[in-house]
């Protein structure tokens, strides 16, 4: 295979995910908790902290508005290994080799 074409999908094996969409739903609402802290912005502190490391797993106590954004078919997964790497791309890249599932199917 030249390294400067881009390699034939029909080479790799591919994990195609047919039945499986992607969906992006986006929603605004309100979330509320409670946090103990020493001061309003302790409480701040405290919360976006969590947010950002943590992220909320709960769902807010009221949605305001939702909107699907898009749904898509899945993207077919190549598995690859890329720069020494193995890893699933869902576009081929010149340089890619083909490679097999590991055990996990990855």
């Amino acid at each position: 295979m030249n390294p400067q074409s881009t390699p034939n999908p029909e080479d790799f094996s591919a994990d195609d995910r047919a039945g499986i969409f992607m969906v992006t739903v986006e929603f605004s609402g309100i979330y509320r908790t409670e946090v103990e802290a020493d001061s309003e912005d302790d409480a701040r502190r405290k919360i976006a902290a969590e947010i950002e490391t943590d992220g909320i797993d709960a769902l807010p106590d009221s949605i305001t508005d939702t909107e699907v954004r898009s749904v898509r078919p899945h993207p077919t997964m190549y598995r690859v290994t890329r720069d020494g790497r193995p890893m699933q791309v869902s576009k081929l890249l010149a340089g890619d080799t083909p490679r097999q599932p590991d055990e996990r199917g990855f």
